[in-house]
């Protein structure tokens, strides 16, 4: 294990073997903490004082070096020192060994089945509800108009999701166009994917998007929409755009929906920016960007600052993700910015 974090996302190792999270005991060995060591606090606290430590082996050695090489003290034990000509070939062992595992896991894809688990074209309606920290739940009695109604139709050309609710009008106010990019593998039966909703809201938008996840993982196609995408720090598998209807009545005043346009076509995203570098690109001034940035964190978006990752530097941020992907595991959603 290269590093442990003290704060990591949904997606942050290490993982066991055995597909799963380290238990607090393992990850207390893996830093070389004694078994009969105490730490105090739940699961998450445990694992930050864990993270933030330096290895007790670690600094053991580094203080028996000193006594060894600096104070001339004799150890009962052989300390066996690199040589002035010696170098640290880690980084260069671990490309080898991600070319190796990168080979492994292009053969056992070549392997898995390439039938689809369902026949096209495919048809589903379902009716739902989306939690406050944006947990998606099929219903089947509806006692309320809370709720929203989602018709799956996909084909081997275009996989379109349509949202109503009992506010819908007979316009789409909203469309959101989700295309593989060239060269890149999606691995879905389909050419493009469709977002359509007649009601344009905070909570529309952020139920479109969890309806397709939803319909990922009801197909078993992927887990969501990151496995889909790609994480963050690598190549997108995707790209987006997205077009509003904005002259309806219905559209919701309080979100951007421009600024939420442009975040979804992948403008301002991906990696960090300066405040005076996304009130550029957004076209708003810099003393607004946070609050724009807590609209985006409202319907969905992971929103990231010094206040929830202190290493981003002060009046950056990074919103990871050109779709929102915010869930009730979030770590970043009781995250203040």
């Amino acid at each position: 294990v290269r590093t442990i974090k003290a704060q990591g996302g949904q997606y942050t190792g290490p993982f066991h073997w055995h597909n799963r999270r380290f238990t607090v005991s393992e990850l207390k060995r893996l830093q070389t903490f004694p078994d009969n060591y105490q730490i105090e606090g739940g699961q998450q606290v445990a694992i930050q004082q864990i993270g933030n430590s330096v290895p007790p082996q670690m600094a053991r050695i580094l203080a028996l070096s000193i006594l060894d090489q600096v104070f001339g003290v004799k150890l009962p034990l052989h300390m066996q020192n690199l040589k002035l000509t010696d170098t640290l070939r880690f980084r260069q062992r671990k490309r080898q060994r991600t070319k190796l595992y990168r080979q492994k896991a292009k053969r056992a894809i070549e392997k898995l089945p390439t039938n689809l688990p369902i026949s096209l074209p495919y048809y589903r309606g379902f009716s739902c509800q989306l939690s406050a920290n944006f947990a998606l739940e099929e219903i089947k009695n509806i006692a309320t108009g809370n709720h929203f109604n989602i018709h799956s139709h996909l084909n081997a050309d275009n996989w379109q999701l349509e949202l109503s609710s009992h506010e819908s009008s007979e316009n789409v106010l909203l469309e959101i166009l989700v295309n593989p990019i060239k060269g890149k593998t999606w691995n879905l039966p389909t050419k493009q994917i469709s977002l359509k909703t007649s009601t344009l809201s905070p909570k529309t938008f952020s139920a479109i998007w969890k309806a397709l996840e939803n319909e990922l993982k009801h197909l078993g196609l992927k887990a969501d929409l990151v496995q889909l995408c790609g994480y963050y720090q690598y190549s997108p598998s995707f790209q987006c755009k997205m077009k509003v209807q904005a002259s309806d009545h219905r559209v919701n005043s309080e979100i951007s929906w421009d600024i939420v346009a442009k975040v979804v076509n992948g403008e301002g995203t991906r990696k960090i920016y300066a405040a005076s570098e996304l009130s550029r690109i957004w076209n708003i001034s810099p003393e607004l960007v946070d609050s724009f940035a807590i609209q985006l964190k409202s319907i969905g978006y992971e929103v990231r600052n010094s206040n929830t990752n202190p290493q981003i530097p002060e009046g950056c941020y990074l919103i990871p993700y050109t779709f929102p992907t915010l869930n009730p595991q979030s770590v970043q959603l009781h995250k203040q910015l």
